[in-house]
């Protein structure tokens, strides 16, 4: 737990949400030294998959090699041009610029007119390998990490919020939504409004609000924390019986919010829905949010109407849009 301080004093001084030399020490001490989110496993399960993600500040590619995850700087080592466009999508690793391509072991293999470069002998080619970033999936999930074999592995880094994700994995179905919102305030602004439900009868009056969750069960595990809040009972039985009709091989009771430290968050309202929340700093006083709503995952022995599936997870959808537009007024 955070130590004890004076009542509404500051731990993190007003400048930090703010000052340029704050935040480009954040992204050398904090994101240059976590584990941080990069994507999800189903997007990177056949070879040459690939998805980009953003470690301190850098963009780095995610690539399937034959069934292993590599992750490497996004960029070309000849002219140092962007190798794979933001996003995710399947193709060898290969410069879009001069079609310079990489193998599993971020060396280029393949060099239009090499013949034409003088003193590319194996060894120079080598020593132009990519720059390689720790890689490693909990669940669902996938975490890359800049500093490469230093520190703790990612299960070590995760503790109990690991234990939380896998859980959850096991629960989640299609993505039915991903979502881009820009906060015009510090990251730190944006991390610490998905930690307290104080706002939430004044922000999310017709949204949050009428789940009835109630209380704050806070439980911390080194840098992350958790909470945890049972909802009312018209709210609950609602969800029960939607657990009943996609006869979910998950659930848990009520809403449970997981913060991984520092930017992500996992969340899940009875296993009936999940949130997977991504807050990317931009500069000192923007944030980008990126959210991924899944659908529970169904039994094996469920048919549902495709019309009734689609209406629920647009529904589910709006109402998470809803909620991330009134927490950016």
């Amino acid at each position: 737990p955070p130590p004890p301080h004076p009542p509404m004093q500051p731990l993190i001084q007003p400048r930090d949400y703010f000052d340029p030399d704050v935040y480009r020490a954040e992204q050398s001490a904090v994101f240059g030294r976590a584990w941080l989110f990069a994507g999800f496993a189903a997007d990177l399960a056949q070879p040459n998959d690939y998805v980009t993600a953003r470690v301190g500040g850098r963009s780095v590619v995610v690539q399937n090699f034959d069934g292993e995850l590599r992750a490497y700087a996004n960029v070309c080592s000849h002219r140092f041009a962007r190798l794979k466009p933001e996003g995710q999508g399947n193709g060898l690793l290969r410069c879009p610029y001069h079609g310079w391509i990489y193998n599993r072991d971020g060396v280029p293999y393949s060099i239009p007119s090499r013949p034409r470069f003088d003193g590319l002998t194996p060894e120079v080619v080598r020593s132009l390998r990519l720059r390689a970033y720790d890689v490693d999936t909990c669940g669902a999930l996938v975490f890359v990490r800049a500093r490469r074999d230093d520190g703790p592995s990612l299960r070590e880094y995760l503790g109990g919020a690991g234990d939380a994700i896998e859980e959850m994995s096991r629960g989640m179905g299609a993505r039915i939504d991903r979502n881009e919102v820009t906060f015009f305030s510090n990251w730190k602004v944006a991390v610490e409004n998905t930690l307290e439900s104080y706002h939430v009868g004044f922000v999310h009056e017709n949204t949050f609000k009428k789940l009835g969750a109630k209380g704050m069960d806070f439980r911390f595990d080194g840098p992350h924390s958790a909470w945890k809040a049972p909802v009312d009972a018209a709210t609950e039985a609602q969800m029960r019986k939607l657990l009943a009709l996609y006869k979910a091989p998950w659930s848990t009771d009520g809403y449970y919010h997981q913060l991984v430290f520092p930017n992500l968050t996992v969340v899940t309202l009875f296993g009936t829905s999940f949130g997977i929340q991504l807050f990317e700093p931009v500069s000192p006083t923007e944030t980008r949010l990126t959210s991924h709503i899944f659908a529970p995952r169904a039994g094996a022995e469920v048919r549902m109407n495709p019309a009734v599936a689609e209406l629920m997870n647009q529904s589910t959808a709006e109402f998470a849009r809803t909620v991330f537009d009134e927490d950016k007024v």
